[in-house]
This record gives structure tokens, C-alpha cells and sequence, in this order.
């Protein structure tokens, strides 16, 4: 009896317990930087010199805060940037470097 009891007591508790699913990383999360980012991308236009897209694209991995959003655009700047820009270089592959540490 109280055996029986007791597993009732354990199976109704852990039925009272919400079931917490990891975050899948999925891109529907809002950036609270998007503004800014918009911002960044309606500077882009196809004449805008590529060490200024370079430049636009790694301000954008600056200020994103989704892990996803920084690879893109690091990358995007990383093959449009000067190679001789080591200070771009550096900051792109920093900005990496820490997206793929936070996924």
C-alpha cells in the first residue's frame, strides 16, 4: 500500500514538472540589434566599394547578438576585405571564433 502510494505521489509530481527543451538556435529569434542592422544593410547597394561592404558586414557582426548572424556576416566581410587589412582580418575571425563558441 505504500509502495503503491508513494509511486503515485512520484509519478503525479514529475507530471507537475514542465519539460524544458533546449533552444534549437533557430533563426526566429529577433535580434534586438535589427534596427541597427537594417540600418547597415540600406547602405549596401551594389556600387558601394567592397572595402565599404567589408566594413558594413563586420559593424553588423559587431552588434548582432545571434551566433548566426555574426558567421554570416564576418564571412561576408572576411571575402570582400583587403587581404593586407590585418586589423579587419583579425576582427572577422575574432567575431567567429565567438559565435561558434556561443552555439
Amino acid at each position: 500500500m505504500n509502495q503503491t502510494l508513494l509511486i503515485i505521489l512520484l509519478l503525479t509530481l514529475m507530471h507537475s514538472i514542465p519539460a524544458v527543451a533546449q533552444d534549437s538556435g533557430d533563426e526566429d529569434v529577433a535580434d534586438p540589434s535589427q534596427a541597427e542592422i537594417d540600418s547597415l544593410l540600406s547602405l549596401v547597394t551594389p556600387q558601394t566599394p567592397d572595402t565599404l561592404k567589408a566594413r558594413y558586414y563586420n559593424n553588423i557582426a559587431l552588434i548582432s547578438e545571434i551566433p548566426d548572424t555574426i558567421i554570416k556576416y564576418a564571412n561576408l566581410s572576411l571575402n570582400l576585405c583587403d587581404k593586407n587589412n590585418d586589423f579587419l582580418l583579425a576582427k572577422n575571425n575574432n567575431f567567429i571564433g565567438y559565435a561558434y563558441r556561443w552555439n
